[in-house]
């Protein structure tokens, strides 16, 4: 077998410029330009009406390199099928000397991998080895290579293509908290303010409360009388809080829709109105939804022991976030015994039951109108090993769970007083984010 050697002469590098049609180096703008560089056959890059070579037999031309009958590409570029003597070269057998027509110069173009498809570093085009152009990529993130004006890739998230490099854009407009980039812009200079949404506000404002740290007993057990206790709620066991701020209220339609109209939130796919239901909780948010609400407010979703604590406080015995008293319509939004929503059939306006069924912290509907999400995942025994002081969860899971149990009646979780006790855990199997009974709030 043998095969066409003109592209590996033409591909050595003259001192001089030819001048007189197209060859190795050919003035172009008064500059030489290296016609072919590495190719052995197939068009020359800068210009694609003039032939690098052509291999002669039945050897291929495959990514602009000619090589032998029922051979794999992928293999030969990879280096796995070395140049052994099968190819005859002719007379020119040294020129394999010269750098640009080397095996390592073959080796460099092993991103090739078929003749409709060519993969250079970080960019993969259709079109690449018919135009006769590679792209040249090398360390570029994103934008058009500098050869062939093929994308070397795009910016995902808050990564912005700057230049050649994919930067974090941080949120607009924010003086305080979270940058939506990993870092911070920081704390509010003033003592007596806190951080929302980026801006430094008043800290009496009433859209969070401060729980002072503390220790109480989480879950449940016998401290707590006629508590049906289920299996993953025990052991009963104490728990030391540092302070925390969470929310007074469920985050409401009207909140939510602030974060869609500033881009950093989708429209909920269910029970969302926040024109009409406007200080109605948000529902359909799954759980990454949620904490991205969050973190767009520089807050988070809480942990599920600081959940507890602010549902049931110190309170030795409580049962619900109002105490021991059976659970009704006094207290909360929830199965009436004939329809849910106490008679309506869905949510309330939030803090429709305050301050009666209002928890030891002044907080609202932290037992039934929606379950809410808490950071934590899910994991059953987790009290039999979980931390004495601050903890957070499992490191790791699949699931995730909510607290504080609804607005309707759940016919696989018993009588609505089950699912309202603030020990309660529910497990959350498919977060498909369409459950129009499943909120939350957030913490910081």
């Amino acid at each position: 077998m043998s095969r066409s050697i003109s592209a590996a002469i033409f591909a050595v590098i003259f001192v001089g410029c030819a001048n007189d049609g197209p060859s190795v180096n050919s003035c172009i703008d008064e500059t030489c330009m290296i016609i072919c560089e590495d190719r052995e056959c197939g068009s020359s890059a800068y210009n694609s009406d003039y032939s690098c070579g052509t291999c002669d037999d039945d050897w291929s031309c495959i990514g602009f390199k000619c090589i032998p009958p029922g051979t794999d590409a992928n293999v030969y570029f990879d280096g796995s099928v070395p140049d052994s003597g099968e190819r005859d070269t002719g007379d020119q057998t040294d020129t394999n000397e010269d750098p640009g027509t080397s095996d390592a110069g073959q080796d460099a173009s092993a991103d090739v991998t078929s003749t409709d498809s060519t993969e250079t570093d970080n960019v993969t085009t259709d079109t690449a080895a018919d135009s006769g152009c590679i792209p040249k990529c090398g360390d570029q993130e994103c934008g058009l290579d500098p050869l062939c004006g093929v994308s070397c890739g795009e910016c995902e998230g808050r990564d912005k293509c700057v230049g050649t490099k994919c930067e974090c854009e941080p949120y607009p407009d924010r003086v305080c908290g979270d940058n939506g980039c990993g870092g911070s812009f920081g704390a509010c200079p003033n003592d007596g303010q806190v951080c929302v949404a980026g801006k430094c506000i008043d800290q009496a404002s009433d859209a969070m409360v401060k729980i002072d740290g503390g220790t109480f007993t989480m879950g449940c057990g016998i401290s707590i009388s006629n508590a049906n206790c289920q299996v993953d709620e025990k052991p009963e066991h104490s728990v030391t809080l540092s302070a925390f701020y969470i929310d007074k209220t469920e985050v409401t339609q009207m909140q939510f829709q602030k974060c869609i109209d500033a881009g950093e939130c989708d429209k909920p796919t269910c029970g969302f109105e926040s024109g009409t239901n406007a200080n109605k909780p948000v529902v359909c948010v799954s759980w990454r939804d949620a904490s991205k609400f969050c973190e767009w407010m520089s807050k988070r979703l809480p942990t599920e022991a600081e959940w507890e604590f602010a549902a049931r406080g110190k309170v030795a015995g409580a049962l619900y976030p109002w105490g021991t008293a059976e659970p009704s319509c006094e207290y909360a939004i929830m199965y009436d015994g004939n329809k849910d929503g106490c008679g309506t059939g869905k949510t309330a306006n939030v803090c429709s039951r305050s301050p009666k069924g209002d928890s030891p912290f002044g907080l609202c509907d932290m037992a039934g109108n929606v379950k809410e999400w808490v950071a934590d995942y899910y994991q059953a025994d987790y009290y039999k090993s979980s931390p004495l002081e601050d903890p957070k969860g499992p490191s790791f899971g699949t699931n995730h769970l909510v607290r504080g149990g609804g607005y309707s009646h759940d016919p696989l979780g018993g009588a609505a007083s089950v699912d309202l006790r603030s020990v309660n855990r529910e497990l959350i199997v498919i977060d498909s984010g369409l459950d129009g009974e499943i909120g939350f709030r957030c913490a910081r």
